[in-house]
């Protein structure tokens, strides 16, 4: 005979959860965390309208997900109520997130009450109008947040939110400033006399237009600054920190890093897709170039780049023509297509060129950072194996012939170089 055993299922009873009740519980995540997931289950049981008395217990509770350790169970629930509130009360869900993940202004010293009594007399709430204003206060959060990757994806849709209520605020303004100028006596006046007389007139008339079109660029400027500084932000939340380095391969620490780099290039991609121009402004601004692999293989949209890359490479600024390089690399390599080869090649044209247009003292620096990119480049394309080994000669016979302004040994590493570049190639 067999016998089943049956585990009961333990719920909260509807009439003992409230507001206050739920957030006593949630506040108990770490010391008892059946209770907080009981009432989280509870609560995920509700229509979203019901859940908005509950808003407050939600969001100040938020900030203990990124106590460790993190309950992956917990954290989706989170998550999910928070999705489903935003379909209800977006504004006030946006304002108490942002406030309830600010970094704690007492810093590393004293204990807890004093942290709290700095909590409470320092920061200052942010209001709804100045996140309009100014969108980066989003990510002026608990540093924390760039590695709890439940709350970065929270933090990412309230930072959508508030970078398109802000682009839209400086639009309204722009026309509303428009409007004014127009129906101003001044203008009134101009267009008078634009009409009495031609030439004074239609100067004046023609410097009053140039008014109206300069704040339109202004405004589109603004945006732009705007979105490349969060950009520019996000793309250093990538950067492996000390605590990421001595995490084991494939370890927890090695996933949140990778699933929070999932989240920051999915966002970038739906910013490019939106706006296009931000693709070369940001890559014309640069940032790490350890980086590439992560934006060329989890951006879609960074096939753009090879629009302007020979742009980018012809820049005077030594370090951006490296960038560019490294760039075109990775690009060429996640897109081997018969137009890329003609941009590698064009590439190794003017590598060639540099190897006289750069000084003796600094074509070390300039070439070395370049062998794993050339590399990638022949691994890709093999017939540009020909173009790498006359860039090589090239660059030799340059630093032997002016063997009295740079030393020998710089020959010599970039040989080493360029053998252990092409070892490692080989292996992967």
């Amino acid at each position: 005979v067999m016998t089943t055993s049956y585990r009961p299922i333990i719920r909260l009873s509807p009439d003992k959860v409230n507001p206050q009740v739920a957030k006593k519980y949630l506040l108990q995540l770490s010391k008892n965390p059946s209770k907080a997931l009981l009432t989280l289950l509870h609560l995920s049981t509700l229509p979203p309208s019901s859940l908005v008395p509950y808003t407050s217990s939600l969001t100040s509770t938020l900030p203990l997900l990124l106590e460790p350790p993190g309950t992956k169970r917990v954290e989706l629930l989170y998550v999910s109520l928070w999705t489903r509130l935003n379909s209800v009360v977006p504004r006030r869900l946006w304002l108490e997130t942002v406030n309830a993940l600010r970094p704690a202004s007492g810093g590393g010293g004293g204990g807890g009450e004093n942290r709290q009594h700095h909590h409470q007399h320092q920061q200052v709430p942010h209001t709804h109008q100045s996140l309009i204003e100014d969108p980066l206060i989003v990510l002026r959060c608990d540093p924390r947040v760039f590695r709890c990757p439940s709350v970065l994806q929270i933090t990412l849709r309230v930072l959508a939110s508030y970078t398109s209520a802000s682009k839209a605020n400086l639009q309204e303004r722009t026309f509303t400033q428009n409007c004014i100028a127009m129906a101003t006596p001044e203008a009134g006046a101009a267009t008078m006399m634009s009409s009495l007389s031609g030439g004074a007139g239609g100067l004046q008339q023609q410097q009053h237009a140039v008014s109206k079109q300069e704040r339109e660029e202004l405004c589109v400027a603004l945006t732009a600054v705007q979105e490349s500084a969060i950009i520019q932000l996000l793309l250093e939340v990538c950067l492996s920190t000390d605590q990421d380095k001595k995490s084991q391969p494939y370890g927890p620490d090695f996933c949140v890093l990778r699933e929070v780099r999932c989240l920051v290039c999915s966002y970038l991609h739906q910013i490019f897709i939106a706006e296009p121009s931000l693709v070369k402004l940001v890559h014309f601004q640069g940032y790490a170039p350890e980086l590439l692999p992560v934006t060329v293989s989890g951006v879609p949209s960074m096939h753009v780049c090879l629009d302007f890359i020979m742009e980018l490479l012809a820049q005077p600024q030594p370090e951006k023509q490296q960038f560019a390089v490294q760039l075109a690399a990775h690009v060429i390599q996640q897109y081997p297509l018969p137009e890329t080869m003609g941009i590698a090649t064009d590439i190794f044209k003017r590598l060639s060129i540099m190897t006289d247009e750069i000084p003796a003292s600094m074509r070390e620096s300039y070439f070395l950072p370049l062998l794993p990119a050339v590399i990638k480049l022949c691994q890709t394309f093999p017939p540009l194996s020909k173009d790498a080994t006359r860039l090589f000669v090239s660059l030799s016979r340059v630093v032997l012939v002016g063997a009295e302004a740079c030393d020998l040994g710089s020959l010599h590493r970039l040989r080493v170089s360029v053998t252990k570049e092409s070892v490692n190639g080989s292996t992967t």
